[in-house]
């Protein structure tokens, strides 16, 4: 296993907000996905930065689909 560079937004996004998972990649089978960061004293404010971010991604995520499937329906019905 080794770190990876993040990709695309929600990478950026999630390497800002979430200071406890960092990215990481396979180079045998190209496996990328978020693995825990070891601190050797975990603190409190790590692990609410993460729960945060986990949260906030998922409410913009879930905003972010309902506008665009809003303006869909929009152009469908011609309004």
């Amino acid at each position: 296993m080794y770190r990876s560079h993040s990709r695309n937004a929600f990478e950026r996004f999630m390497k800002i907000f979430s200071p406890m998972l960092l990215l990481y990649r396979c180079h045998h089978c190209n496996w990328r996905g978020y693995m825990f960061r070891r601190f050797r004293s975990q603190s409190r404010f790590a692990f609410w930065m993460t729960l945060l971010g986990v949260i906030v991604g998922g409410v913009a995520g879930i905003a972010a689909g309902w506008f665009i499937l809003l303006r869909f329906v929009e152009v469908l019905l011609g309004r």
